[in-house]
C-alpha cells in the first residue's frame, strides 16, 4: 500500500491531513489520518467524486443546501437556485466566491470527520488541508481559495500546482530500479479537464533513495475543455427541439445532462441515442460522433497544438512520457491529435481521474515531514513574474544584490506580481553613520507565491511590518459565522427528520395493537402539520406510554395463544399413537 509510512507515523502523532482535487465539475478528496485506510474518501452515496457545486433553496425563514447528487437533482426542478463551476466563477478580482467554497470545503470537512469516526476509536478533527489548483492562478486566487478554506475551519499547509501534482503521484509510483535508474528525465502532463485543457513540462531527478520533482513550464487553453464539448453536443440536440425550449431554463438543464451523457457514450461508441420530452411531445434522435468530430475537429487539433507548442518552446530535451489524465482525455479526437503530435509515448501510467488528488495528498504529506522513508522531493517554482518596488527604484530580478541607502526613517518595500502588488514590507530604519548595506530575503511560500521573510541592515535583522492578499480576521469570522448558523440549522433539520420518521415508525407498530383512531389523528398531524423537534417528542412519549400500556396484554395473550396450540398438539399426538413396535425378539 503506498505510504504506509505516512500513516503509521500519524498514528504516533494522532494528527490528520485532508487532501483536495477542487475541480470545475468534480472534487476528490483523500483523508490521512490515524485508522482510516489511505483511499478516496467516499459520497454518501459510496461514489468516489462529489459534485463540486451545491444548490440553495429557500423553506420559510430557513435557507436549505443540497449537495452532492441532491444538488444536481435540484438544478433540473429548479435552476435557479444551482451553483455550479465555483472554481472557474472568479470575480472580476479574479476570485473565487469564497462563502460558497468555503461551503463546499466545510460538508468535505464534515464528511472527513464523520468517516474517521466510523472507522478508527482515535478519531479527532480534521483541521490540516492542501489543495490542487490551476499553475495560473495568481496570488490573488490562490489567497481566496485559502481563505474559503479557513473559513470552513480548514487550515491550508500548501497549495500545489495541478500539473505538478500528478508528476509527484507518477514519480512516487513508478519507484527507482537501481539497475535502470535514469538520472534525469522529462514528462508532459497533459490534462483535459471541465473548463479547460493544460500542459505541465515536469523536470524529475533520480537517484535510488528519492526523487526530484520540479514544474519547469505551462500552457493552457479554455478553447478545448469538457464543457466545450458538451456545448457542441447540446447543440446537436437542441436542432431537433422547437426553437422555444431555448428559453426554458429547465429544459435546457435536462437537455444538458442529456449532452454529458451523449458526450460519454459517443468517447466509446460511434452513435448515441437521445430522448427528451418537450411540451408532451417525445423527441428522439441518433447523434453520430462523425458530426460532432466534424463541428469541433478543427478547433481542437488547433488550440491543442498552439498549446503543446507553447509548452515544450526552447525546450531541447527529450520526453519520457506523456501523462494523460482529466475526464475529457477519454475523446477520440484528443487522443489522436495527442497521438500524432507525440507518437507512441503518449502513456496512461496514472490514473486520469484520481492521480491529482494522490499527488496532492502526497504533497501535504511532504510539507509535514511525514512521507515514507523514500520521498519525492518537490522543488518549488512558479510561472508568473515578479518585481520588487522599494524607496530605491525597481528591481526586475530575482537575485538581488544588497544595496546601499543614505538614512532614512523606513523602507518600503512592495512585490509585485504581474502588475498587482500581493506584498507591502515596511522596515524602520535604525540610526546609522553615513551608509548602511541592505539586503533581503525572500521565498515561494507554501501556496505558491513569492514572499519577503527577512530584511537585514549590515546583516542584521531588523523588525519588519508586512501586509499581504487576503481576508481580514474579523471578514472572515463573519461569514464563518453565517456558515456555522446554517451548519447548525442542518442538524436540526437532520435531527427533525429522523425524530419524525421514528414517529411515524412506532405509529404504525401501534396500529398493529388496535388502536387505530389514534394513530390515524397522530400521521395526518405528522403530514399536514410543521412540528417543532420538542412537539414531536412529546408525541413520541404518548406513543411510547400506549406502547408500554398494550404490552402486558400482549404477552398474555401471546402466552395464552401458546398454552393452547402446545395443548393442541399434544392432544393430536395422543390420537395419533402409532401402534406398539415389535420386539428384537420378534424380528
Amino acid at each position: 500500500m503506498k505510504l504506509a509510512y505516512i500513516l503509521s507515523f500519524i498514528v504516533a502523532v494522532n494528527a490528520a491531513l485532508l487532501g483536495i482535487d477542487f475541480g470545475t465539475a468534480y472534487t476528490k478528496a483523500i483523508l490521512v489520518a490515524p485508522g482510516v485506510n489511505y483511499d478516496l474518501l467516499l459520497t454518501p452515496e459510496s461514489k468516489r467524486k462529489s459534485v463540486a457545486g451545491l444548490a440553495i433553496t429557500n423553506e420559510g425563514d430557513d435557507i436549505i443546501r443540497h449537495f452532492d447528487t441532491q444538488a444536481q437533482a435540484m438544478c433540473v426542478r429548479r435552476p435557479e437556485s444551482c451553483i455550479m463551476g465555483v472554481k472557474s466563477a472568479l470575480d472580476e478580482e479574479g476570485k473565487v466566491n469564497v462563502e460558497i467554497a468555503a461551503m463546499l470545503f466545510s460538508e468535505l470537512k464534515r464528511r472527513a470527520e464523520l468517516h474517521w469516526k466510523e472507522t478508527s476509536e482515535l478519531a479527532g478533527s480534521v483541521e490540516d488541508a492542501v489543495i490542487s489548483v490551476p499553475a495560473h492562478w495568481n496570488a490573488i486566487t490562490r489567497s481566496s481559495i485559502v481563505d474559503a478554506a479557513s473559513v470552513a475551519g480548514l487550515n491550508v499547509i500548501g497549495l500545489v500546482n495541478e500539473g505538478l501534482a500528478v508528476g509527484i503521484d507518477y514519480a512516487q509510483r513508478k519507484g527507482n530500479n537501481a539497475e535502470e535508474l535514469i538520472p534525469e528525465e522529462y514528462h508532459l502532463v497533459f490534462d483535459c479537464g471541465a473548463d479547460e485543457t493544460k500542459a505541465s513540462l515536469i523536470w524529475m531527478h533520480n537517484n535510488v533513495s528519492s526523487t526530484s520533482v520540479e514544474l519547469v513550464n505551462y500552457a493552457n487553453t479554455e478553447l478545448v475543455s469538457g464543457n466545450e464539448f458538451t456545448l457542441v453536443v447540446r447543440d446537436m440536440i437542441l436542432d431537433i427541439l422547437p426553437e422555444s425550449a431555448r428559453d426554458d431554463a429547465r429544459v435546457m438543464n435536462r437537455v444538458w445532462m442529456s449532452a454529458e451523457r451523449a458526450k460519454i457514450v459517443l468517447s466509446a461508441n460511434n452513435e448515441a441515442r437521445v430522448s427528451l420530452e418537450y411540451q408532451d411531445v417525445d423527441y428522439n434522435t441518433v447523434l453520430l460522433r462523425e458530426e460532432f468530430e466534424n463541428r469541433v475537429g478543427k478547433k481542437v487539433n488547433e488550440s491543442i497544438e498552439i498549446m503543446l507548442d507553447e509548452v515544450l518552446n526552447g525546450f531541447e530535451g527529450e520526453l519520457s512520457s506523456v501523462q494523460i489524465v482529466g475526464g475529457s482525455v477519454r475523446v477520440p479526437l484528443v487522443q489522436t491529435k495527442l497521438s500524432e503530435y507525440f507518437g507512441n509515448i503518449v502513456s496512461k501510467h496514472v490514473n486520469a481521474d484520481e492521480s491529482c488528488v494522490f499527488g496532492t495528498t502526497y504533497y501535504g504529506a511532504y510539507l509535514l515531514g511525514i512521507t515514507r522513508k523514500r520521498t519525492v522531493e518537490i522543488i518549488p517554482s512558479s510561472i508568473h513574474q515578479y518585481q520588487f518596488q522599494y524607496n530605491a527604484g525597481n528591481v526586475t530580478e530575482m537575485y538581488i544584490e544588497p544595496f546601499e541607502m543614505e538614512h532614512v526613517d523606513e523602507i518600503f518595500v512592495n512585490i509585485i506580481e504581474n502588475d498587482q502588488i500581493i506584498q507591502n514590507v515596511t522596515v524602520t530604519v535604525p540610526t546609522f553613520n553615513n551608509t548602511a548595506v541592505f539586503g533581503m530575503e525572500f521565498d515561494l511560500d507554501p501556496i505558491g507565491t513569492v514572499k519577503i521573510v527577512s530584511m537585514k541592515m549590515n546583516e542584521t535583522s531588523l523588525p519588519m511590518k508586512s501586509t499581504r492578499l487576503g481576508m481580514s480576521a474579523s471578514e472572515k469570522s463573519t461569514i464563518s459565522r453565517k456558515l456555522r448558523a446554517m451548519d447548525t440549522g442542518d442538524v436540526m433539520r437532520e435531527t427533525l427528520a429522523e425524530a419524525k420518521n421514528q414517529l411515524e415508525a412506532a405509529l404504525y407498530a401501534l396500529r398493529e395493537l388496535g388502536d387505530e383512531e389514534f394513530v390515524s389523528e397522530q400521521l395526518e398531524w405528522l403530514e399536514y402539520e410543521d412540528p417543532t423537534l420538542e412537539e414531536v417528542y412529546i408525541r413520541r412519549e404518548v406513543v411510547n406510554k400506549k406502547m408500554d400500556a398494550h404490552l402486558p396484554h400482549v404477552v398474555e395473550e401471546v402466552v395464552e395463544e401458546d398454552i393452547k396450540e402446545t395443548v393442541e398438539e399434544t392432544l393430536d399426538t395422543e390420537e395419533e399413537v402409532p401402534e406398539e413396535a415389535p420386539s428384537h425378539d420378534e424380528l
